[in-house]
């Protein structure tokens, strides 16, 4: 136990005054649970409530589940899924363990806050992502693609980083809601917030072997019709996807992907 802590205490039983901040709370706590300066211990726990912060709401936490203190627990949890994204930035979040994270995002779950939860999942990944990656699929499974916002699935599959397009779920779930959603805007009369513009296509195409006379055939989501050129390339899958030119899309192993678009065809 440290003096200045021990100067804390002698101060309150002389005084019945006592001084915590943020640095001394859980010595003082500490010391006064095994001394049974129960109000001391009160104190503290007041501090905790009243102190509780985005800095601070982690380490509190941790503490609150080792002293089984439930109230402060539950108001914690609290703070931190009404503050996921704040959070989510900081270093502590940043170096929990993928079973600490996941549980807190979890939590999350229960507001339906799914555009919130798929940011806190690709801070805590991008943190450490040579690591982190082998978790992304396990993460993916707290979000509810259903209830992402459109305007922010438009902004993933447009924006997202390389990592993010190659996954499964990008290919095999992302994506195909945000196609879904854009046909059922375009079979809307009317529609103009989240449509498409007349100049804006959508297309997307299989790029055969090495025959050059092979034909490609491209899907054309506005229009929903297939048309066919001929190409070049060799064995692999070119996907251009929405809004992006020709040259701006990933290039893929076909005989790995080719049952993952299985959803354009019509």
């Amino acid at each position: 136990m440290k003096a200045s802590i021990l100067d804390l205490l002698f101060t309150f039983i002389y005084l019945q005054v006592i001084d915590i901040s943020d640095k001394t709370v859980c010595q003082l706590y500490e010391a006064s649970d095994y001394l049974q300066f129960n109000d001391v211990k009160g104190y503290c726990v007041s501090f905790f409530n009243d102190a509780l912060a985005v800095g601070n709401c982690l380490s509190f936490r941790s503490f609150a589940q080792r002293y089984q203190l439930l109230e402060l627990l539950e108001k914690c949890d609290k703070f931190i899924v009404d503050n996921l994204e704040l959070v989510s930035k900081d270093l502590k979040f940043m170096e929990l363990f993928v079973d600490e994270a996941e549980a807190l995002i979890a939590l999350k779950q229960k507001q339906d806050c799914q555009d919130s939860i798929f940011r806190t999942i690709l801070n805590w990944i991008k943190h450490d992502f040579k690591q982190r990656q082998q978790f992304i699929e396990r993460l993916f499974q707290l979000i509810d693609v259903k209830k992402l916002s459109t305007a922010f699935l438009e902004e993933i599959v447009k924006k997202s980083e390389k990592w993010i397009k190659r996954t499964d779920y990008f290919l095999d779930i992302l994506t195909p809601e945000y196609i879904t959603r854009l046909e059922i805007q375009l079979d809307v009369p009317g529609v103009a917030q989240g449509g498409a513009r007349e100049d804006e296509t959508f297309e997307f195409m299989i790029v055969g072997d090495y025959d050059l006379d092979r034909l490609v055939q491209i899907y054309d989501v506005v229009g929903k019709h297939l048309r066919e050129i001929k190409v070049g390339y060799s064995s692999v899958l070119y996907c251009v996807l929405p809004h992006l030119v020709p040259g701006d899309g990933d290039y893929y192993n076909v005989d790995y992907y080719v049952n993952k678009i299985s959803w354009f065809k019509t």
